[in-house]
């Protein structure tokens, strides 16, 4: 988790500097590119093609940055700018205060290249600071500076403006930065908190899976073991037939039981598919599958399914989901209902699929609807249940986007609602 938060901020830091990096020298360029102009057309063919010079490494600056390397690009910007700007303030002279480029080109260093690399921040601070030192306190007569005493106070006034309005922007990009890096760590904070809210969620529940799929594994095994050791002593054929029917019940327990933690995988770890269903023939398939179960024959099903349109979703995990309500919608009937009923719908729309399944079954007591969704759950144990298929149900109908909602009232009906988004939208 840690490492996945800090290769995302590392990322983020990489790509702001880059923006950085882009930013200032586009500004950078645009305003030499300008400056070169007057200069061509007074004349100053020297201070002209020193203003061309850095131009162009801005440019290049530019396409280093763009293709990705940002740190070369950032060396590479700071050193030749550096130099350049050394050179063209020998030919202005000190008069005219172009030293004061370098304040804001060595303000702007943290931000040009990575400044945990000791060495490069280092460099970057002490070769621009050399060079002010030496225009300020180095006697540069060797080099005749070409502005005139009567155009130093432009020339001041000029390097003043742009050194105040450089040092202005950078400040803006870096708070405009700073700000940006702070709702980048509060984003991060908020996602590592519902990453960690899920984990804790996860290791409950695999606390109690563990817990749960223990005693319901070794149950059926050890009722059969206790029948095999029953049947070697015993001779009397009707016995037999008791314990072969009391060791066959506990096997399809088991084997149900094993279907539904393959279930729970699947949906834990499968991908959504996206399959065109028809929805009549996938709920007269659950249907089928439970109609011949004890006392199911007394039972009137009806549906009623419209769709208007293509739906589109998991195959697999709807099946889970239809499975498990409507075999519920069978198991847990009312034995003293005279006329008992299930009745089906569905609505296919070009944005989700309702279907809603409603049964006069003994329904669910008021303190058991809000837990009939937990993992290992059993509302009843009057009946075989793992107490999985709702929990795995309501998990695969989240997965696809959905839920299910349940409404009760014992003794009268059950109705269980499930909402699947349409993954095709007319």
């Amino acid at each position: 988790m840690e490492f996945f938060l800090e290769g995302q901020y590392k990322t983020t830091r990489k790509e702001r500097r880059r923006q950085f990096i882009n930013t200032v020298s586009w500004v950078c360029f645009s305003i030499l590119l300008f400056s070169v102009i007057p200069a061509v057309y007074v004349g100053i063919w020297k201070v002209a093609v020193l203003m061309a010079a850095m131009t162009i490494c801005f440019g290049v600056g530019i396409y280093i940055n763009l293709r990705g390397y940002v740190t070369t690009a950032g060396n590479f910007i700071l050193f030749s700018i550096s130099v350049l700007l050394f050179l063209y303030s020998l030919l202005l002279g000190s008069p005219a205060f172009s030293f004061l480029y370098f304040f804001p080109l060595i303000f702007a260093v943290p931000f040009f290249i990575n400044y945990r690399n000791t060495l490069q921040l280092v460099i970057h601070i002490i070769h621009p600071t050399v060079f002010v030192l030496i225009l300020t306190f180095v006697d540069t007569d060797l080099v005749t500076p070409i502005i005139l005493p009567g155009d130093q106070m432009v020339f001041r006034a000029i390097s003043l403006v742009l050194v105040i309005t450089l040092c202005q922007f950078f400040v803006y990009e870096i708070v405009v930065s700073n700000l940006n890096s702070e709702r980048q760590l509060q984003k991060s904070e908020a996602q590592q908190r519902v990453i960690n809210g899920d984990l804790l969620r996860i290791n409950q529940e695999l606390d109690r899976f563990v817990y749960s799929i223990s005693h319901d594994l070794k149950a059926p095994v050890a009722s059969a073991l206790g029948l095999v050791e029953l049947m070697k002593d015993e001779e009397d054929m009707n016995e037999m037939r008791d314990y072969n029917q009391i060791m066959e019940r506990n096997l399809l327990r088991l084997d149900a039981f094993i279907g539904d933690i393959l279930d729970y995988s699947r949906n834990a770890q499968f991908e959504i598919k996206q399959d065109i269903i028809i929805l009549e023939e996938e709920i007269n398939d659950a249907i089928q599958q439970y109609q011949f179960m004890d006392g199911a024959t007394r039972i009137d099903v009806s549906n009623a399914i419209v769709q208007h349109s293509d739906f589109v979703t998991d195959r697999y995990r709807l099946r889970v989901i239809l499975n498990n309500i409507i075999s519920n919608a069978f198991r847990y009937r009312n034995p003293q209902e005279s006329s008992p009923w299930i009745n089906i719908t569905c609505n296919v729309s070009s944005d989700q699929a309702v279907i809603k399944v409603k049964d006069n079954g003994i329904g669910i007591a008021k303190e058991h609807l809000q837990h009939i969704f937990d993992m290992f759950y059993r509302a009843s144990h009057t009946l075989p249940g793992s107490g999985l298929g709702l929990y795995i149900a309501r998990e695969s109908a989240i997965r696809m986007g959905g839920d299910i909602r349940v409404s009760s009232v014992p003794g009268h009906f059950t109705e269980f609602t499930v909402e699947i988004p349409n993954g095709k939208r007319a």
